[in-house]
């Protein structure tokens, strides 16, 4: 069948169709592909809310939160030219905003009242509600003013308007998260853990699986967990891993559509098991400047050892307490630092520093061992008494009689003094302390009555008080918390008088007496006519007493006498000079000592043996017999009267 022109004419068209819009089609792409590309598209502005007198505001929560969540409290600030004014939402998250002829008024509250103007609203970020995401940027603009709505002339009603403002609910059911050794990375599995956060003791507990996973799922899948510092608890944990309670932080970047992940936890090994023990020597009373405490000794019993401590320089003896299952470096007794396992031991100081008195009552000591730094470290102090002394006085007398003048000097045992770091040490000493092996005072002067007086730190102990140029101490003596004022008796130091030899001449004198206070070298005076030949004033003193400070004397020898008088008894002083004459004779020297030995000694004899018929006697037996003879004749003359 042949085709008509008609039907021709037709395709033809259509062709011609179609080669246009291809053709228009190319050069709208051509178009697209050369002009340059448009930029980012401005942020809209915020929605208008309209020109009202009142705005009410309402906010709202998209998502889950936990039951009883309060939406009260948000902030929502409105900012114009004329004021700032902040809005906070009631119980009902709601607020009202109105319009106020002044200024801005009820700031901070529910009910905000502002002037006329233009505000942009945005929310307070600080006043959020937790576990939501807070709307950043302007929310809304409204005009405020006292807007109203009328019919012609006719005012109907105030302008109102109404703001909705949502908040992302960040709140979900499940926390996740992947446990992993701290050292290789590799995963830890069967670790059991305890979830704690806010308002939460116990927010959920689950067990990695074999890649480490771990994830705690909320008790009926309720949305709790929400952004915040939270509580991850090792409970069953291999103990080669610290099992110390771990703070995690869950943030709003591991929030995800079902859980919040909080990322990779790291086990670590445990810390070391540590634990101390300090004893500590505290003296009470007046000790000396840096006084060494070094050397006391405490012994500790316990049920697991025994041990003996010693202190340092400083009075401290520190002890390691030993995990079980470790050693240490340290001894085990014997030094100022030792190692001794946990434990209860019992302190009893055996020895004290020179100067100080033990503690017998020392509370017990108990040791521990922890991984946490400083949570073992037990201290008990020992409370030693000073018995240093302050002030040494002697008085010293002869006769009864104070002696003014005398030098005298106190020596005793010492003690030791720490010198600090920084300190030369003496040249004698070895450490940083310095031993006194004694003490011995400057000379010190007897005053007018015959006190002498030492001031410093003296030690108990025995010592000595001396005089110069003389061998022997004057007096020994234990000093101790109540010694008093010690007393010196110094022997007698009586002369004969100076007499003639068996020719009548000036007999010779042999070591005349001192004329000062202080005692003869031998110590002791020379007396006359002791018994037994004996040339000193008494045994005691001449025997030196410690008791009594007199100087020992060497024996001595005398022509014997006849008629002596007794010799003192021990410890008193001589007996007074006498006034009566002394017996001339030679002198002779034994041991130093100045001895008489009479020619021709008289008999002692009496007073009224040589003269019985004194004139004062004869006097008053005159008087007496006189007046017996008067009163003899009145008697006679009144019995006559009466006959």
């Amino acid at each position: 069948m042949k085709q008509s022109s008609r039907s021709a004419v037709v395709p033809a068209r259509w062709r011609r169709l179609t080669r246009g819009l291809l053709l228009t089609a190319a050069v709208l792409g051509l178009t697209v592909t050369t002009v340059p590309a448009a930029s980012a598209a401005p942020t809209p502005a915020p929605p208008h809310v309209g020109s009202v007198r009142h705005l009410d505001l309402d906010f709202d929560v998209t998502g889950a939160v936990p039951l009883g969540t309060r939406l009260s409290g948000v902030g929502f600030t409105f900012t114009s030219p004329a004021g700032t004014g902040t809005c906070l939402t009631n119980l009902l998250s709601h607020c009202d905003v109105d319009w106020t002829g002044g200024a801005v008024a009820g700031s901070g509250t529910s009910q905000l009242r502002l002037p006329t103007g233009t505000y942009t609203v945005t929310q307070d970020a600080a006043r959020a509600l937790p576990g939501v995401q807070p709307r950043t940027g302007p929310i809304a603009t409204v005009t405020i003013g006292d807007h109203w709505v009328k019919a012609g002339w006719i005012t109907l009603w105030q302008k109102t308007g109404s703001l909705t403002v949502a908040n992302a609910s960040l709140f979900r059911a499940k926390v996740t998260g992947r446990v992993v050794d701290a050292a290789t990375g590799a995963p830890v599995e069967d670790a059991l853990f305890r979830l704690s956060g806010p308002g939460l003791p116990l927010a959920g507990i689950d067990t990695t699986d074999a890649n480490g996973q771990l994830s705690i799922k909320a008790l009926l899948n309720l949305a709790i967990y929400r952004p915040g510092t939270w509580t991850l608890t090792p409970v069953g944990v291999d103990p080669e891993y610290d099992l110390t309670p771990l703070t995690v932080e869950l943030t709003a970047a591991g929030v995800q559509p079902a859980s919040l992940d909080l990322g990779t936890v790291r086990l670590s090994p445990p810390p070391p098991r540590t634990g101390t023990g300090t004893l500590s020597l505290q003296p009470t009373g007046p000790v000396p400047p840096a006084l060494d405490l070094s050397g006391a000794e405490f012994r500790l019993t316990g049920d697991a050892a025994t041990a003996t401590c010693v202190t340092d320089a400083v009075g401290t003896c520190a002890v390691e307490v030993v995990p079980p299952g470790r050693t240490s470096t340290l001894p085990s007794t014997g030094a100022a630092q030792i190692a001794l396992p946990a434990g209860t031991y019992t302190v009893d100081q055996e020895s004290a520093p020179d100067g100080l008195t033990v503690d017998e009552d020392v509370e017990d000591l108990v040791l521990c061992t922890s991984t946490t730094v400083g949570e073992c470290a037990a201290t008990v102090v020992a409370d030693d008494a000073s018995a240093f002394r302050q002030t040494v006085s002697a008085s010293v007398r002869r006769d009864g009689a104070p002696v003014e003048g005398m030098e005298l000097t106190l020596t005793g045992p010492g003690y030791r003094v720490f010198l600090a770091e920084g300190i030369p040490a003496d040249e004698e000493s070895s450490g940083p302390a310095v031993t006194w092996p004694g003490y011995e005072s400057a000379p010190v002067t007897t005053d007018e009555e015959g006190i002498a007086v030492w001031r410093g730190w003296f030690v108990p102990g025995s010592w000595t008080v001396t005089a110069a140029d003389v061998d022997e101490p004057l007096h020994a003596f234990e000093l101790g918390a109540t010694t008093e004022l010690l007393e010196i008796e110094l022997p007698s130091t009586e002369v004969p008088d100076t007499g003639t030899g068996p020719d009548g001449g000036a007999g010779e004198v042999t070591g005349a007496p001192s004329t000062s206070g202080a005692p003869s070298p031998t110590g002791v005076s020379s007396t006359v006519g002791s018994p037994g030949g004996a040339g000193a004033a008494s045994s005691a003193n001449a025997a030196g007493s410690p008791g009594r400070g007199s100087q020992a004397a060497g024996p001595r020898a005398a022509a014997p006498t006849t008629d002596a008088a007794p010799a003192p008894a021990a410890g008193t002083s001589a007996a007074p000079r006498s006034t009566a004459p002394r017996p001339t004779g030679s002198p002779v020297v034994v041991d130093g000592d100045q001895v008489f030995i009479a020619d021709e000694e008289p008999d002692l004899q009496t007073a009224g043996s040589t003269d019985l018929l004194s004139p004062g006697l004869v006097l008053g037996v005159g008087i007496l017999f006189v007046a017996l003879v008067v009163a003899g004749v009145m008697v006679l003359r009144r019995r006559s009267g009466r006959v």
